[in-house]
């Protein structure tokens, strides 16, 4: 299994920013969500996700997913029509 180029990083960043927007959830309400739910997640992981850094963490797309009620297998996709 090869390394995830960037834009695969890009098309689930994008998804989770989606989903943010339509919530219209801020990074730090998606910290608060997230912590509360027992995922340990940063305002700085939240960040880097979305702005579509290298090296995103599965749990932390995880832990998001779910907050946001969003099917992970739709968010991880490397289909670009979802």
């Amino acid at each position: 299994m090869g390394k995830i180029d960037k834009e695969k990083y890009y098309m689930i960043s994008e998804r989770i920013r989606y989903a943010l927007h339509e919530l219209g959830y801020t990074q730090a309400e998606l910290v608060k969500l997230c912590q509360e739910q027992g995922y340990d997640i940063k305002q700085s992981s939240i960040s880097k996700i979305t702005s579509s850094a290298t090296g995103l963490s599965i749990m932390n797309v995880v832990g998001i997913s779910k907050v946001l009620n969003l099917d992970l297998s739709e968010v991880l996709s490397t289909e670009s029509n979802t």
